[in-house]
């Protein structure tokens, strides 16, 4: 037997935990930054993350994630808020998680958005005696934001905490502010729940043609986790959703010719050098190693356990004995009194131990008799049918009228018993001869090895294919009858409709000599087994054994035979595919390297086909089984909405932003996209924020420097009159 190959070691990658969140010290000097000019309160709503700082900052001074968590701690009785990461510190806390964005790219949850705006300010040290914030804010919203949305975040803001200003922006509009190296270029903002493109042109957006594609990294993280929950339904442990958002931004690429790598992938080696293995949490469950003596003792246990055990049946085993023999010697009794008793007193005393007569006592002493007999044979060890002269069956043979009643019955219960005898001896001459047989046939078989050992093999591994054929057409058959159109599901309706057309023989027929003579041949039967759909079970495990046994010859004889060969291996080979997508197992990995019962193997997520599929939604939305345009073509639908010249300045400075835009390969295939539908030669170039997550704060803080920032606000003394 040759020892399998050892698997390739490859690369896993651990499943990121949430980090414990870092402690923000509320910002201390609130009084003496609120008094510089000009100064402004700037928050970036994102629907991921929410970040907020002063503008006379670089960065922002707060940055968490959009969740918030309200629930009353037990001990003090007090409501707790918790935000951001905090949120899935405490497990009260996360069962009682909101988002104000609720996986949109608007606020839906207006006391969620309350309730973060409050934890915001306290970071930021917001503090006055009038209860108000003393200078404007300013902040992000989406692309065409629902009035709804924005009139109740304006009354927060107005209602909660009387800010003097409030000023909008369009997030991805600001970070393209940010950068400032041109007036005109395509912005595409690649958010949270979708993706944006907004053409610009002398420093005006367009909004008139801007549009929008309904994918963005939550709907990513989303579908990805309803592909692994598809892919694994028996998953050992629960992938949340935080969990499959990493998946999608470390694990995933944009593929520069999907259709192309789609089919490379169906390689399975190529689909295995694509697999990434990603290690969920598990447990082992731990063996205690025990020393010698405490195995020895372990032993020692068992075996004074056994022994009480046989002691314990021994001793009830002989309390029945006893039972026994005192009620033999009660009804031996009995059967004595009835030769002195009178008739009615004798039949009042077989109704009391619930016999009706002598008959039913007499065969109730035999039984008795016959189990103590059986009981003192088995204790001295003697064989019941050793040396036992055979039973008498004298009136088998004789005539019924020279015998009365009484021999009769008797004639009948010798002839019952001598069938039984005769069966029994029957059955012992037929288990010699079978073992006889063989025996003599083990023997023949290993001289027949012995001397022509190549002719052996031949034989064998012709019975063991036609043993794997059998088993084979067997499941195929069984397949095959569960579809009613099916060439073996129509037989065995042939087979049903010709049974029911056939009459019983008369004696009429059978005496003209027409009888079919069904029966006669042991294949006439099979035509049962062709019309029941129930399962062979036990041919199926007597086959599998056959096979076992047969396979394990080959290999222990057969030099050309190896576990290569087996039946096990070659049912993998045939799924190398399925093995490679599902488990990430290579064509050359021996089979006994997949162990579905090791933890660490069955909390594995396979990661190769999902890497290219997911972010390929983007342009192909259909995939995800979404109705609207992908990302290309809406672009296409833009550019001809405008003059070539125009044109030329817009995709002279294709703008990426957008955190879902992180993904690998975003901005190659965007270009690679663009350049198979421009003109050749035209002035493609796509660029990408300096700084994706914080670059529409910035550009808002640098807004709100300007003069334009005083004219774009809502006052306080605007909302009061005009609601």
């Amino acid at each position: 037997m040759h020892a399998p190959a050892p698997a390739q070691p490859r690369r896993i990658w651990e499943v990121p935990e949430r980090p414990t969140p870092a402690y923000i010290a509320p910002f201390a000097d609130y009084s003496s930054i609120s008094s510089i000019p000009r100064n402004a309160l700037i928050i970036d709503n994102g629907g991921s993350e929410i970040r907020a700082g002063y503008a006379s900052q670089q960065d922002p001074y707060v940055a968490v994630e959009s969740l918030v968590s309200k629930y009353r701690e037990r001990k003090r009785n007090q409501v707790v808020m918790l935000a951001g990461d905090a949120t899935f510190v405490d497990n009260l806390a996360k069962t009682s998680i909101k988002a104000p964005h609720e996986g949109t790219d608007v606020v839906c949850n207006f006391d969620a958005m309350e309730s973060l705006l409050d934890h915001v300010f306290i970071k930021l040290g917001v503090s006055s005696s009038n209860d108000r914030i003393e200078m404007p804010v300013a902040m992000t919203e989406p692309l065409c934001n629902l009035l709804a949305a924005r009139a109740g975040v304006t009354e927060i803001m107005f209602e909660a905490y009387n800010v003097p200003s409030l000023t909008y922006a369009v997030d991805s509009l600001s970070a393209f502010y940010q950068s400032g190296a041109s007036r005109d270029g395509l912005v595409v903002s690649s958010g949270n729940a979708s993706t944006q493109i907004v053409p610009v042109l002398d420093g005006h957006a367009r909004l008139d043609h801007a549009k929008r594609v309904s994918w963005g990294g939550a709907t990513a993280a989303s579908h990805i986790l309803k592909l692994t929950q598809l892919k694994y339904p028996g998953f050992p442990t629960r992938v949340s959703y935080g969990q499959a958002w990493s998946l999608f931004q470390e694990h995933c690429y944009f593929s520069l010719d999907y259709n192309r790598e789609i089919r490379d992938l169906a390689s399975p080696s190529k689909l295995v050098a694509a697999d990434r293995v990603i290690q969920f949490p598990f447990v082992i469950e731990t063996v205690e190693e025990k020393s010698a003596e405490d195995l020895e003792r372990l032993a020692k246990q068992r075996k004074d356990q056994g022994k009480r055990l046989q002691e314990q049946v021994a001793r009830h085993r002989l309390e029945k004995l006893v039972q026994k023999e005192a009620d033999l010697a009660s009804f031996l009794e009995l059967r004595q009194l009835g030769q002195t008793m009178p008739k009615k007193d004798y039949q009042r005393a077989l109704e009391a131990q619930s016999f009706s007569d002598t008959a039913e006592l007499d065969e109730e002493i035999k039984k008795i008799e016959a189990t103590l007999q059986r009981a003192r044979n088995k204790d001295m060890g003697i064989d019941p049918d050793e040396g036992k002269e055979p039973p008498d069956f004298s009136l088998v043979d004789v005539p019924d009228d020279q015998l009365d009643e009484d021999g009769i019955r008797e004639k009948r219960k010798q002839r019952l018993m001598k069938a039984g005898f005769d069966a029994r001896i029957r059955a012992k001459a037929e288990k010699a001869a079978e073992m006889e047989k063989q025996l003599k046939q083990a023997k023949e078989e290993e001289a027949f090895r012995l001397a022509h050992p190549q002719q052996w093999a031949a034989g064998l591994r012709s019975q063991y294919e036609a043993l794997v054929n059998k088993m084979k057409d067997r499941k195929k058959a069984r397949t095959q009858m569960h579809d009613r159109k099916s060439i073996a599901s129509q037989a065995r309706m042939k087979s049903i409709a010709n049974l029911a057309a056939d009459s019983p023989a008369t004696k009429k027929r059978k005496i003209k000599g027409t009888d079919d003579g069904f029966g006669m041949d042991d294949k006439d039967w099979q035509v049962y087994r062709e019309i029941t759909t129930a399962d062979d079970s036990e041919d199926e495990e007597d086959d599998a054994e056959r096979l076992r046994e047969l396979e394990g010859q080959l290999i222990l004889h057969d030099p050309t035979f190896t576990d290569e060969h087996t039946v096990k291996v070659r049912e993998h080979r045939k799924h190398t595919l399925f093995n490679a997508f599902l488990r990430g197992m290579a064509p050359d990995d021996h089979v006994d390297s997949l162990k579905l019962d090791d933890p660490e193997q069955a909390a594995q997520l396979h990661l190769n086909v999902e890497r290219v599929r997911v972010p390929e939604v983007l342009y192909q939305p259909s995939i995800a089984g979404l109705d609207q345009a992908g990302l290309l073509e809406v672009i296409q639908n833009i550019l001809q909405h405008f003059q070539p010249h125009e044109r030329e300045r817009l995709i002279s400075n294709v703008f990426v932003t957008g955190r879902s835009s992180l993904v690998p390969n975003f901005d190659e295939r965007l270009a690679s996209s663009l350049t198979a539908c421009l003109p050749v030669g035209a002035p493609l170039k796509v660029k990408r924020a300096a700084d994706v997550r914080y670059d529409a704060w910035r550009g808002l803080r640098k807004f709100s420097q300007t003069d334009a920032f005083q004219a774009a606000g809502i006052t306080l003394a605007d909302y009061r009159e005009c609601g």
